[in-house]
């Protein structure tokens, strides 16, 4: 297998840049770490922003003036044209020690000469806030603030000009109609026509920022929620159900049609409550007496709602991860289902969920459904009350038709956001709920912790006494003590349920031994970055998983830079270019979801070819040519046994044939290593055991 080439250029220096200011300030980090965090091979300063937020670090852009440049204590990153990126180290006589990461070399240059070439400065520098619990929710909020301004500045406006509707009819009632002043009519008529244009022109505008508002926290909520599952322990996509999963990220549509659609707005509404009723109580005191005394039993209906509401959205929650865990179910098992004939059960088990679902879904929107229907009420009781009270202080020469007019929709105005408040106070549990869903899952330690070591990548692989089991049950493995080293081709055999996947999980990272310890190049693993272990590891699992796009893209999927060349040589190598050059678009065939139209062992070596892209120090290959014939699992492993010189593999298989290619087998029996030697002498000592198991 030939060394993959790196990439080069201005994304690939500001990651060394960050590589080695990590290293300063004591929390090293690798250029696999800070691509991860950033979520993209191609790392500008949003994309290093992003990464340091997520990786608990303060980050933030400067300007690169000369003024700046003079005050800022190194280190720092310089970006310069294009994005090249250099890293000043300290400064001395006024001059700034700058490491090139492209030739890796050091060189001094003044402040007015940096800033000259360069176009922003990065800072970056150690934090704990980033990872306290709730941290998101703080960083979250403080990117609202900002948004949320402009669209309550546009709502304030659209307020202030709804005072033009009741000052114009009480103006029309008493002066216009009542002195026949047809001048001032046409006047106030002209006038009130710029309002309305005007105040339309504000809420288009007002939707327009509601939308990009939106989008703005799609994206910034979607990133930060799905970087944080993925980074999540494995056991935890185990222990959690799929629907579960979907339906705490559903909970980002709660939170963003709120905060970019309602909270903006009733806020705002909720500010001018106070205006309205000061012009009322300027009209006539009795019909602010009569609205203070509905306000409250307005503000009581969602109030009554609140704790049958939050039971009833907790339950709806469940019931919607429910039917969505049955849904993947059944589009995942289709083939099982269609083979076996299980379409009745599976449409009964669906019927039951979706029913439950219906009727905790209906049962919390009723909850919201009274409310308004409540809220309403009172607000036509309002209306009802200002028209008795003021026609009597009409009649009585106390009060103006017009202001009565004004009154009774001013009155409505008050109490219109306590009235939306009531009709969203549903709104308001789901959003409380959401946040509660969500912050449940931001809370959850990542696997990274404060495993900050970066692993050398020899390939030396160690097990001490491991043992491991699920929680209380009886161990999966016990006592396992093993040894790989570099250029060593290991195999492990054992009948099914033995634990040979387990042992895989666990030299990886993924699970966590519960006694012994798995040492990597002499580093006991809990000390290791899962990250930069796995990326001298290329894994082939059990089960084979591929995603939409070409096959080009499933091959490349963790490689920068995409090289074709080197995609076809992996092929090639692995057995998988003759059936791919037969299909109609070659590489560039796009497969459906999870590999569709392909066959199992087509997919399983794409599969292969996708672990051994990045020329990985350790290749774990868990029953990776199970599905390959005779003739094409042959010629693989006899490529990968000649190519694989200085690099460790371990095959894990049940099967006796792949033991031919192997330096060297472990036996494994109920999740015990029972034997270990070349393979001959294991396929033999197996066979004698199982002769002496066989009755008689």
């Amino acid at each position: 297998m030939q060394q993959a080439a790196r990439p080069d250029g201005p994304a690939f220096l500001l990651v060394d840049c960050m590589v080695r200011l990590s290293r300063s300030f004591g929390r090293p980090l690798s250029a696999a770490e800070i691509r991860a965090a950033a979520g993209t091979d191609r790392i500008g300063v949003e994309a290093a922003l992003r990464a340091a937020l997520r990786l608990g670090l303060k980050a933030k852009r400067l300007a690169a003036e000369s003024s700046a440049l003079a005050g800022l204590p190194p280190p720092f990153v310089v970006i310069g044209p294009g994005g090249a990126a250099q890293l000043a180290l300290g400064r001395e006589e006024g001059r700034l020690t700058l490491w090139d990461p492209q030739s890796d070399s050091e060189r001094q240059a003044t402040v007015e000469e940096t800033a000259a070439n360069a176009q922003e400065l990065l800072v970056l520098r150690p934090s704990q806030a980033a990872a306290r619990e709730g941290g998101w929710r703080r960083t979250f909020l403080l990117k609202l603030r900002s948004i949320m301004a402009e669209v309550a500045i546009a709502s304030l406006a659209i307020n202030l000009l709804a005072l033009a509707a009741p000052l114009f009819a009480m103006t029309v009632y008493n002066k216009v109609i009542g002195q026949r002043a047809l001048a001032t009519l046409d006047v106030l008529a002209v006038g009130m026509l710029v309002v309305i244009l005007f105040e339309t022109s504000l809420r288009a505008l007002r939707g327009y920022v509601s939308a990009h508002t939106a989008a703005r926290l799609d994206a910034y909520l979607g990133g930060e929620v799905l970087h944080h599952m993925l980074a999540l322990p494995y056991k935890q996509f185990e222990t959690t159900t799929t629907g579960v999963l979907s339906e705490r990220l559903n909970q980002l549509e709660v939170l963003r049609n709120f905060f970019a659609g309602q909270l903006p707005l009733l806020i705002v509404d909720l500010a001018f409550v106070a205006l309205f009723l000061g012009v009322l109580a300027y009209i006539h005191p009795t019909m602010l007496a009569a609205t203070l005394g509905a306000l409250p039993l307005i503000a009581a209906v969602p109030l009554a709602a609140h704790r049958l509401q939050r039971v009833t959205i907790e339950q709806a929650f469940s019931a919607r991860a429910a039917k969505a865990t049955a849904l993947a179910e059944t589009v995942g098992n289709a083939l099982t289902i269609k083979s076996l004939g299980l379409e009745p059960e599976v449409e009964k088990r669906w019927d039951a969920r979706l029913a439950l679902a219906a009727w905790t879904g209906f049962r919390s929107a009723n909850f919201g459904n009274v409310a308004r229907a409540a809220a309403g009420c009172m607000s036509a009781l309002l209306s009802l009350g200002l028209l008795f009270l003021g026609a009597r202080l009409v009649i009585a020469g106390e009060l103006s038709i017009g202001a009565l007019i004004a009154g009774t929709i001013l009155a409505q105005r008050a109490v219109a956001p306590i009235g939306a408040l009531a009709s969203g106070w549903q709104g308001l549990q789901e959003v409380a709920a959401a946040f509660r869903r969500i912050d449940g899952l931001m809370a959850l330690q990542s696997e990274r912790g404060e495993r900050t070591m970066s692993a050398p990548g020899g390939g030396s692989l160690v097990m001490e006494q491991v043992s491991f089991s699920f929680g209380a049950e009886r161990p999966v493995l016990r006592d396992v003590t093993l040894t790989a080293e570099p250029g060593q081709f290991l195999g492990v055999i054992g009948p099914s349920g033995s634990g040979k996947s387990t042992l895989l999980k666990l030299l990886q990272g993924l699970y966590q031994p519960t006694s012994g310890r798995v040492i990597i190049d002499g580093t006991d693993l809990a000390h290791l970055s899962p990250e930069s272990v796995r990326q001298q590891f290329g894994v082939v699992p059990q089960e084979v998983q591929l995603f939409s796009g070409t096959i080009s893209d499933n091959i490349a999927f963790a490689v920068p830079g995409k090289d074709p060349e080197r995609i076809v040589a992996v092929a090639k190598f692995v057995g998988a270019h003759d059936f791919i050059q037969r299909l109609p678009a070659g590489y560039d065939t796009v497969l459906g979801e999870r590999g569709l139209g392909l066959s199992f062992g087509q997919r399983q070596l794409i599969t292969i070819a996708r672990a051994l892209m990045r020329n990985p120090r350790t290749i774990l290959l868990d029953e990776a040519t199970s599905a390959l014939d005779p003739a094409t699992e042959e010629a693989f492993l006899r490529n990968l046994k000649r190519a694989a010189r200085g690099r460790t593999v371990v095959l894990v298989t049940h099967r006796i044939a792949p033991l031919s290619f192997c330096d060297r087998v472990a036996l494994m029996v109920d999740g015990e290593i029972v034997r270990i030697g070349p393979p001959a002498e294991i396929v033999a000592y197996a066979r004698a055991e199982l002769a002496e198991a066989a009755p008689k």
